[in-house]
């Protein structure tokens, strides 16, 4: 539960408030039993399987998230008050299975609950374990520089943290090891050191961007068919790969991209109905 639990505060530092203002602030000896409840009542909205309930649940949630919800001792950060509210608001407004659409309401804004006083450009620490770093109020600690994650960055410019300006995407050259913004490549471009537009694949035998195949057609592995079917890469003769369409459940499955509802029980190995996305994170 610890590091799903955390990735989700990280999720709610990065945002703001939705469309209506931030209402509270939380005091420091809340932060913790305040996160713990919202969490609990995520999991009872969610209707979260085998989730633990009441008493049980908010003694469970507070012992892990403390454990990294808190600086450590010493660490001479400053609480934020206002931004403690954000995260416990934001927890509030969070719905099952809408992880885009509760990014896309909010504007970006990094907001942590204890901040350092480090500027941007600065060099930074991050503590182990905590979702912290010495850096000030809005700026994130970053390959051990403080920068504001939320500033978009253009073409060419380095990306590790940052938002991309419109239009382009943040790649990965294995040649010099570094991560830049770049356009995106079109149909028939080399995909070696690109990322392919959203409606195209990198063909792994042409390194080029190609039209995803659909059922059918022959494919080249996981996740480059079209978004009606799947890789079927049970034969060991490559060239007798294709595209299938989407199992329903019931239906045996080794994957979650066989399924209609992209959820594989793997220990019945058969297609089921998909479970709330915020299940699926903390379990």
């Amino acid at each position: 539960m610890m590091r799903p639990a955390c990735r989700l505060i990280l999720l709610f530092v990065a945002f703001g408030c939705g469309t209506g203002a931030c209402q509270s602030s939380v005091s420091e000896e809340d932060l913790v039993p305040a996160v713990a409840e919202e969490l609990c009542n995520l999991q009872q909205r969610c209707e979260c399987e085998g989730s633990p309930s009441g008493e049980e649940c908010q003694s469970l949630a507070e012992q892990v998230i403390k454990g990294f919800l808190l600086p450590p001792p010493g660490a001479g950060l400053t609480y934020d008050a206002a931004c403690a509210g954000e995260l416990v608001d934001a927890y509030a407004d969070f719905e099952c299975d809408a992880l885009d659409a509760f990014a896309d309401d909010r504007e970006c804004r990094f907001c942590k609950p204890y901040h350092g006083d480090k500027q941007a450009g600065d060099a930074c620490s991050r503590f182990e374990g905590t979702i912290f770093d010495d850096c000030g109020p809005g700026l994130g600690c970053f390959e051990d520089v403080c920068i504001d994650p939320c500033e978009t960055v253009g073409e060419g410019e380095p990306c590790l943290g940052r938002q991309c300006s419109e239009g382009l995407v943040c790649t990965y050259s294995f040649d010099d090891e570094t991560s830049t913004c770049q356009s995106s490549a079109g149909l028939g471009d080399s995909c070696e050191d690109a990322i392919c537009a959203d409606d195209l694949v990198c063909n792994s035998a042409t390194f080029a961007c190609a039209e995803a195949p659909g059922v059918g057609e022959p494919c080249m592995g996981a996740s480059s068919c079209d978004d009606g079917s799947w890789c079927d890469t049970s034969d060991s003769d490559i060239m007798s790969w294709v595209c299938r369409a989407p199992k329903d459940d019931g239906e045996p499955c080794m994957s979650g991209d066989e399924c209609s509802s992209k959820s594989c029980d793997f220990d019945a190995k058969l297609c089921v109905e998909l479970r709330p996305l915020l299940c699926e994170i903390l379990n």
